[in-house]
């Protein structure tokens, strides 16, 4: 994989390395580690791929909600879902704003399906004490 800005990456036109008469073909991104790096290291790939699954499991939440207690879904929440957001945190945290507020809005969601209403963005810290995805 090489990696660079787009407009140098776009002046590359044929890439491949070859030993012991094995050719290897050029790849644009890769996982690694359960992080998903891409040729920009915009981090975007890897913000889909964690949202992808946190999605699905706050669809587990939500039907839970249903039948377990507040404390239950909470429970859920810290070990299912909060260790999605976390890991690696440090390396992805810079990929920007419009990332940032989406995976802020997958949190809201989780916080709205405990709670069993709307919650708005302030208000997440006031009913579960969770700090800000940022901090």
């Amino acid at each position: 994989m090489l990696v660079g800005s787009q407009k140098k990456l776009a002046r590359v036109t044929d890439f491949c390395i070859t030993t012991r008469n094995k050719t290897s073909s050029r790849v644009y991104d890769f996982k690694y580690l359960g992080v998903m790096l891409d040729s920009c290291l915009s981090w975007n790939d890897h913000i889909d791929l964690i949202s992808t699954k946190i999605s699905s499991r706050l669809g587990m939440l939500r039907k839970a909600r249903k039948a377990i207690p507040r404390e239950d879904c909470i429970t859920l929440y810290d070990t299912l879902i909060l260790p999605l957001f976390g890991y690696c945190s440090t390396v992805w945290d810079g990929s920007g704003k419009t990332n940032r507020d989406y995976l802020e809005k997958l949190q809201r969601r989780a916080v709205s399906f405990i709670e069993g209403r709307k919650i708005q963005h302030h208000e997440i810290n006031r009913f579960l004490s969770w700090p800000s995805l940022e901090s």
